[in-house]
């Protein structure tokens, strides 16, 4: 049996040219290394092991939860119940465990279909892995160090009989990315409302109002419904903590020993979890939860209603938790696509720690309330026949935290991508736009994914416009992934195709298989790249005939009905009952 050296890591400097190695994603070609880097294909999981694997990471969810919540409050001195902590710090336990979840059973397909005996790592041992808060998790999954890291301590725990060669890290901790907002007219409008903000506050006394922010509707109407309940239109802005440095010693307090009674898998997470935990749930949690406890908020709400603060908003998660041991009613809505559509959603804790779940329309069990698509409220779109062909780019992620894929290298997708773009009609190329964003400009696994579009020719575009002038001047939007876009689009009956994997049906809930099989069977949704390709080249001169036939519209009808509603003249009041 051909024996290899596995690559665990994004620094290539330390490797034997001479041995046959093996790695996880590709290889930047521009290294021209003398021999080929086998890279491993993990077999595409089925359905019923997809729904097993997540299960699982719920079954070990529920039992971390349970210890967290004992071992943080006796730290903190408090006495918050499960369901406060699951609002804390659902969002990143739940990332935390299907990370290593997955990298463990990729691990173990690599050791039990490979011999190998070396492996060229990072070194974990000094990093630390203290992130301030539930975005710097994200932030950190999304690169590769932070993923080599990962497969580096749990190879040590799991792989001892194998020799390490170490790398060093290039960083030694991840930040929260803060991004400045462009400065348009909208931000004016916003930053002057903040101002108002301040005074409002000091008059009226808004302590039993409702909490509203950040709800997915646009600003203009989300400030409607906060008067329509409220009569004042208040917002809140997220608040910037200045972390503490990492505390060893206040970490080591909550510890868990190794239990017999947990897999190895399970007691990784347990006796690790001390050193991943965020900075708010730790060194600064008594700060916040004196500011969540302040007369910032309303002391009192009748209700709370966000679509996005649950997720990364600290100092509002330990409100919201405060506000929900008083019995205050707490409505989550949703921000975007495949909640009900993946698999993957099934399993979010905002399902479980919200008292209601505002849809945009489906509603097939308890908590869900159907309503309509926040995105588009009040937008509106006119076909514009002069416009242009804009093609959609995904996020470049590892998507280590998606159970349901193994595909972590979107290098083979990027390509596919390429083929398509360069074999575009010449004509239509010169009315084409990509709309990228900024992780393709960043150094990604060795690659700089910006480089395979830049002598295209093409117009791209870094992510910094504003998407929906983007599609007003739009004649078909291509998006080369399931995104929200398409059910916004969708929703005011934009031209717009997409591209699907060929196993998707193994990632969606069953209830869905007839809506995506239709949008297939309308040259909506498409399988195959070059199937794609012969649609945009052949119907390009005549988008509005096709996308406006009969068949297509009833589709797209079919699609959104019970799932993706459009606004109306009720949808307002509809909301505002289901709030109350």
């Amino acid at each position: 049996m051909k024996k290899y050296s596995l690559i665990l890591t994004n620094n290539l400097e330390k490797i034997d040219r001479n041995e046959n190695l093996i790695g996880i994603v590709s290889i930047d070609p521009s290294l021209n290394l003398d021999q080929n880097i086998e890279k491993i294909n993990f077999p595409n999981l089925k359905k019923n092991e997809i729904l097993n694997r997540y299960e699982d990471c719920k079954t070990i969810f529920d039992k971390i939860l349970v210890e967290l919540t004992q071992a943080l409050n006796k730290l903190h001195n408090i006495n918050f119940s499960k369901r406060a902590w699951n609002i804390i710090l659902g969002t990143w336990l739940n990332e935390y465990i299907q990370i290593f979840y997955k990298i463990y059973y990729q691990l173990d397909y690599i050791n039990k279909n490979y011999n190998f005996d070396k492996i060229y790592t990072i070194d974990y041992k000094k990093f630390d892995f203290s992130v301030e808060d539930t975005h710097s998790f994200r932030v950190a999954n999304a690169t590769d160090e932070w993923f080599y890291l990962l497969n580096s301590k749990l190879t040590d725990y799991f792989l001892k009989d194998k020799k390490k060669i170490y790398s060093s890290p290039s960083i030694r901790n991840y930040k929260k990315n803060l991004y400045k907002d462009k400065k348009n007219i909208l931000n004016k409008i916003k930053y002057i409302f903040k101002i108002q903000n301040f005074f409002l506050k000091k008059i009226f006394n808004y302590d039993t109002d409702a909490f509203i922010s950040d709800t997915a509707l646009p600003f203009r109407y989300e400030k409607t419904l906060q008067f329509k309940i409220n009569k004042i239109p208040l917002d809140w802005k997220e608040i910037n903590i200045n972390y503490n440095p990492t505390d060893f010693s206040l970490r080591s307090k909550i510890s868990f020993y190794k239990n017999d009674n947990f897999t190895d898998l399970e007691n990784f997470l347990r006796t690790n979890i001390h050193e991943f935990l965020p900075k708010f749930s730790l060194e600064n949690f008594a700060e916040i939860k004196r500011i969540a406890e302040s007369n910032f908020y309303p002391r009192n709400p009748k209700f709370i209603f966000t679509s996005k603060l649950y997720a990364y908003d600290e100092c509002f998660k330990i409100y919201a938790a405060l506000q929900v041991e008083k019995n205050t009613k707490y409505n989550v809505g949703q921000h975007g696509q495949n909640y009900f559509t993946q698999i993957h959603h099934n399993f979010l804790p905002e399902l479980n720690f919200s008292d209601n779940f505002i849809t945009w329309g489906f509603s097939n069990r308890e908590k869900l309330k159907g309503n309509f698509n926040f995105k588009t409220f009040g937008r509106n779109y006119k076909f514009n026949n002069d416009g242009n062909l804009v093609i959609f780019f995904p996020w470049l992620s590892t998507s280590i935290h998606n159970l349901h894929s193994h595909k972590i290298d979107i290098f083979e997708k990027i390509q596919k991508i390429l083929k398509i773009i360069k074999k575009i009609d010449p004509k239509i190329k010169k009315k084409t736009i990509l709309r990228l964003n900024r992780s393709y400009y960043e150094n990604f696994f060795g690659i700089v994914y910006y480089d395979f579009f830049k002598d295209l020719g093409l117009k791209c575009d870094d992510g910094n416009s504003d998407v929906n002038k983007l599609i007003k001047k739009s004649k078909l939007n291509f998006f080369t992934y399931d995104s929200t876009g398409i059910l916004e689009n969708f929703s005011l009956n934009i031209p717009t195709i997409f591209l699907n994997d060929v196993d998707y049906k193994n990632n969606i809930n069953e209830h869905f298989f007839d809506k995506y099989n239709l949008l297939n069977k309308r040259n909506i949704m498409f399988l195959n790249e070059n199937e794609l390709l012969n649609h945009i080249n052949s119907s390009w001169y005549n988008i509005n005939d096709w996308w406006m036939k009969t068949e297509n519209q009833e589709a797209i009808k079919e699609f959104n009905k019970n799932f993706n509603i459009k606004f109306n003249s009720d949808s307002m009041e509809k909301l505002i009952k289901d709030l109350k």
